[in-house]
């Protein structure tokens, strides 16, 4: 199609076109509320995504919030543990210095051991209160870099 035949099929249209304007201007509404419409559609489908990944955010953020409160009650107990300890290790250090009965510097090294296997609890408790729990399905995956690491240690290759 040459540039004069379009020139001569733009003429015949136009003057349909400037013939029937209100033909042409309903068209175009009816174009243009569709385009609107569409659009908003899409928009609200974005609104509604952002709103999803809000609510996910704010969800993590208050299991994160539970986790660190329920990491600062370990971490107290630690601290209580540990200062138990610290007071029987004094009692301890006082009777071996003053050659007490071994009797009862066996009693006393028997009540350190439960602190520290308390203070071990503790620890293992903050730990796991701080450490993102795995799905069960992860947890067990050779994907997962600490089950490689656990079945490293626990089945060394030869």
């Amino acid at each position: 199609m040459e540039i004069k035949d379009f020139i001569e099929i733009a003429k015949d249209e136009w003057s349909v076109l400037s013939g029937s304007p209100f033909l042409v201007l309903a068209i175009a509404a009816v174009v243009g509320s569709l385009i609107w419409w569409l659009k908003g559609s899409i928009d609200d489908g974005e609104i509604k995504g952002l709103k999803a990944q809000l609510d996910a955010l704010k969800t993590q953020l208050d299991v994160r919030d539970e986790r660190m409160r329920l990491a600062d009650e370990r971490r107290g107990d630690i601290q209580k543990t540990a200062e138990r300890l610290t007071g029987q290790l004094d009692v301890l250090t006082a009777q071996v210095q003053q050659q007490a009965a071994p009797a009862e510097i066996e009693r006393t090294a028997g009540i350190i051991q439960s602190t520290t296997t308390a203070l071990t609890n503790a620890n293992t408790a903050l730990h796991d209160a701080l450490r993102p729990k795995l799905l069960e399905s992860e947890e067990f995956s050779s994907d997962n870099p600490d089950f490689r690491r656990r079945a490293s240690l626990t089945h060394p290759s030869t």
